[in-house]
């Protein structure tokens, strides 16, 4: 025997837009470990007196929220959960490097300091996925640290200075308009047009990124992020009897997006969400939610 009103499993959630109808997402978010729609409402009693038993109840206040565990981070879901939309960059055939920036004082990214960092030409393949912190060790040698080694086996491999996150075992010496190689980076500064001057201690910082395919960044808590409320279509697994069910969430507010580093794991977040009265899109249905079951004539 079958039992064809059993639900079984999640096969993909999607979210979708409240004033077109569009999905929200390139695709379904289909690496979904859960997905849960909890409706509860509140019992309230009349007690008084010696009596143990209410004298009578009534229903009070329902409140209805939702949660899903994902393992995967498309866009989509950053901007749904976060209301920030992140910035997709096209592929960078020679990598890329950022401006450098001073954070210890001001006399390093400056004219009489390091004017630029840039990609050395014909060294595009050294260039790591990384972040750097360059500090002033005289008036015109500096020393450059690295924040983690893992993408060091790309091109050349790279070390660190033992012990350190130093990647330079003696300063290099940046030179009025001249280039300074980071050995073995792809990297290199392109000294200011004015005498070189930098002030011992002082520090300014960069990231690289590597020959790569496409690469993407969000900020994560900006003041400008804008969260909105969203359609959620969520479908089980197909049952081996052809018992198949949608959930249909008319409106609700996604909030937050958990990341979770572990060792030797992928991370997952579980995504909670409130819901709220609204008009269902596809029938015109005042309410909450909509479960609809198929049981289809076609087992394969």
């Amino acid at each position: 025997m079958t039992n064809q009103n059993s639900i079984f499993g999640v096969h993909s959630i999607t979210p979708y837009d409240l004033a077109s109808g569009k999905p929200l997402s390139k695709k379904p978010f289909e690496v979904a470990g859960t997905f849960s729609a909890a409706l509860t409402q509140e019992i309230i009693e009349l007690n008084g007196g010696s009596s143990f038993d209410a004298f009578d109840t009534e229903l009070g206040l329902r409140t209805f929220e939702g949660s899903m565990l994902l393992r995967e981070y498309p866009s989509s879901l950053i901007e749904i959960a976060l209301g920030t939309k992140p910035t997709e960059n096209a592929a960078e055939t020679n990598g890329s490097v950022t401006t450098i920036r001073n954070v210890e004082g001001n006399s390093i990214a400056s004219a009489t300091g390091i004017a630029s960092v840039g990609v050395k030409t014909g060294s595009e393949v050294d260039v790591p996925f990384a972040s750097y912190t360059v500090q002033a060790v005289s008036a015109t040698t500096v020393d450059v640290f690295v924040y983690s080694d893992v993408d060091f086996a790309q091109g050349t491999d790279k070390v660190f200075v033992a012990g350190t996150h130093k990647i330079t075992p003696t300063p290099l010496t940046i030179s009025m308009a001249g280039t300074t190689e980071i050995p073995d980076f792809g990297i290199e500064f392109t000294g200011g047009g004015g005498t070189i001057a930098m002030l011992i201690g002082e520090t300014a910082v960069f990231d690289s990124r590597p020959i790569n395919t496409s690469s993407r960044t969000v900020t994560i808590g900006s003041a400008l992020a804008r969260p909105k409320n969203i359609g959620l279509i969520a479908y089980t697994q197909r049952k081996s009897d052809g018992s198949m069910y949608k959930l249909n969430i008319f409106n609700a507010l996604v909030a937050g997006l958990p990341i979770a580093l572990a060792e030797k794991a992928f991370s997952e977040a579980e995504i909670t969400f409130k819901v709220k009265r609204a008009t269902d899109i596809f029938t015109g249905n005042e309410g909450l939610y909509s479960l609809e079951q198929v049981i289809s004539s076609s087992t394969c």
